[in-house]
């Protein structure tokens, strides 16, 4: 419950961030809805190129091999899944390998709420290998321009963007989005300085949700301690 409300507040306020932007007056009104008066509007496709991942099948999964980003290593709204790692020990080119701290968006979802489509996810620095694959079910993202990685990290997470994506969305159980839809998608972009301010508020209401929530815990662990010791006897008020 407590995880829930805390992902509507993050949403409501990664929403005002990216389209109030910080201490603005003037606003302009836009084909995407009214932004601050100095931002621009751009099409995904103006800011990043996107690359298809290796295709395999199960006949090339090894163990030994070198460690895959797939479908199952995309978080549901974005986020990096370890458990999800597969590992290929067949061919491969060099334009099917990523490296670490790189983007990537799932291009194909298989659940029914499209929690994964179109969501990002950046390659931890802790994966244990000089080389590292992703599969056809993701998007590389690369030769960004105009953009900051980590604010459009956030963007790609946001209900402006996930939107647009799902109404995109092809197929009927297992659902995918092409690149050419995705780079017609046209968001709010500030200049790169508010881009960096944005992501820094953001992370400090982030970690302060964090807090609050962990807060939350420890006090109803402690309480329901407390009830405990007080119905066994263990605990007098007195």
């Amino acid at each position: 419950y407590l995880t829930s409300i805390t992902e509507k507040i993050k949403k409501r306020l990664l929403n005002e961030l990216l389209t109030k932007g910080i201490d603005h007056k003037k606003f302009k009104k836009t084909e995407i809805g009214e932004i601050p008066e100095t931002w621009d509007v751009k099409s995904l496709g103006s800011l990043f190129k996107l690359e298809r991942g290796l295709s395999y099948n199960s006949k090339g999964i090894d163990p030994k091999g070198i460690p895959m980003i797939n479908l199952g290593t995309i978080k549901a709204y974005g986020g990096f899944n370890e458990t999800g790692l597969k590992f290929w020990g067949g061919k491969y080119n060099s334009s099917q390998l990523i490296k670490k701290g790189e983007l990537v968006i799932a291009n194909t979802d298989i659940t029914r709420n499209l929690i994964v489509l179109g969501y990002p996810s950046r390659i931890p620095s802790n994966i244990n290998s000089d080389k590292i694959l992703f599969s056809h079910h993701i998007y590389a993202i690369r030769e960004l321009q105009f953009v900051e990685t980590d604010f459009l990290e956030l963007l790609l997470k946001s209900p402006i963007y996930h939107k647009k994506i799902v109404n995109f969305a092809s197929g009927t159980t297992v659902f995918s989005v092409s690149k050419k839809d995705v780079y017609s998608i046209k968001v709010p972009l500030p200049k790169k300085a508010e881009q960096k301010l944005i992501v820094e508020k953001f992370k400090l209401c982030e970690e302060y949700l964090i807090s609050l929530n962990n807060l939350i815990k420890d006090t109803k662990n402690l309480r329901n301690k407390l009830s405990n010791e007080l119905l066994k006897g263990e605990l007098r008020l007195d």
